[in-house]
């Protein structure tokens, strides 16, 4: 969806009326949504018993749904392009069409049918782990439709968790903030730039600031729409070791029980190839973190499948690497997620910084494909038994 459609769609969320039962009204309609995309489960367990039957079930219903078709079609090719992998004719057929099948089967995105390697895997193997679609759906099932805007929006996110970022924040949106951008300025020699509405490290740029041709500058920020302008994020040495160019991150996924907030999973996250980003949609490097230790306890991977024993760039080894201060890391990310009413599962992005654990962005509908990449398992069981707790 463009980022002015979706703009739209916050503003439109964001002057929601105060009424729970039309939040969950709204999250209904999106659940529905969500299963209609899916094959009928009669077709999805003839396929299951008889392979052979696969072929003719996707040309029948890519016939009927010929969007959601070509979607996943475009996606998968990009994908491929990007991962560097090359099929004959008849390969390229086959693995399109069982990727097609994982998607209206099971709500697996294209790049999950390559990364989970999901060719090689029985149809009981994929039912243990979570597809794109069931995150999609888990979103809506746990969090409040208005309480969510607060993590889709990135200055919202400034605006309500604005303790825990220890830096300097602004919004641009029209010609009227720029007396707030020169005061910015005035402050700082660099600035990071964030589209609001954008994701997975897309839009996001690090500029000097050009003091002497600012009121250029300002408009070529207001040619990307509405921008949160941020003060760049002093890092610590030593996470800033393994890839200096990125500022790297932790990111904490927390759920609301009845108990009180519990930790799902937490992964490492940083760049590669001087990015400046560490999203694992721009090919950065993640690895599993023991939410007891913070010691990390897997190689790093990549969206690809890739494993890496140590960074390609620096030579550090991920296995054993340990995250400073760890227990205030978790600590922040509860603490926040005590405070974000309304929001059932969140994924914290945490960076230590020069004055230590601050937040990056916040994730109300938070991936899981890095974390079961990196360690080569499902997360659905775990997952549904959260749910099952849930407040």
């Amino acid at each position: 969806m463009p980022i002015a459609n979706r703009n739209l769609v916050f503003r439109i969320r964001e002057h929601l009326p105060d009424s729970r039962l039309l939040h969950k009204l709204l999250a209904q309609i999106k659940l529905a949504q969500y299963r209609m995309q899916l094959l009928p489960r009669r077709a999805v367990a003839a396929c299951e018993k008889e392979p052979s039957k696969i072929p003719e079930t996707v040309r029948v219903f890519a016939g009927k749904r010929t969007k959601q078709a070509g979607e996943l079609t475009k996606e998968f090719d990009s994908f491929l392009e990007k991962a560097g992998v090359t099929y004959s004719p008849e390969q390229y057929e086959h693995h399109l069409t069982h990727m097609l099948f994982n998607g209206m089967a099971y709500g697996f995105a294209p790049k999950e049918y390559y990364a989970y390697q999901l060719d090689t895997k029985t149809p009981a193997e994929k039912k243990t782990y979570i597809a794109d679609l069931d995150r999609l759906r888990l979103t809506f099932l746990v969090s409040d439709f208005k309480a969510l805007q607060c993590t889709f929006d990135k200055y919202a996110t400034y605006q309500k968790f604005k303790p825990f970022f220890k830096r300097d924040v602004i919004c641009v949106a029209s010609e009227k903030d720029f007396a707030v951008f020169q005061d910015f300025a005035a402050r700082h020699s660099e600035m990071v730039i964030k589209a609001v509405a954008a994701s997975g490290g897309d839009s996001i740029f690090i500029q000097d600031i050009r003091k002497d041709a600012l009121e250029e500058q300002f408009r070529e920020i207001l040619r990307l729409g509405r921008c949160s302008i941020e003060e760049k994020i002093r890092q610590s040495p030593v996470l800033g070791a393994l890839h200096p160019a990125s500022v790297n991150t932790v990111r904490v996924t927390t759920f609301r029980t009845k108990e009180g907030i519990q930790l799902v999973f937490c992964m490492l996250r940083t760049g590669r190839d001087g990015s400046s980003v560490d999203n694992a949609g721009t090919g950065g490097i993640f690895a599993h973190v023991n939410e007891a230790t913070g010691v990390v306890d897997t190689d790093g991977a990549d969206i690809y499948n890739r494993k890496f024993p140590v960074h390609p760039d620096t030579g550090i080894p991920f296995l054993g690497f340990a995250l400073p201060e760890w227990q205030t890391c978790l600590n922040t990310a509860l603490r926040m997620h005590d405070l974000a009413k309304g929001l059932g599962i969140v994924g914290w992005d945490l960076a230590y910084s020069t004055d230590g654990w601050v937040l990056v962005e916040a994730n109300g509908s938070c991936s899981f494909n890095f974390c079961q990449v990196a360690t080569g398992r499902g997360l659905k069981k775990q997952v549904e038994q959260l749910l099952a707790r849930r407040a």
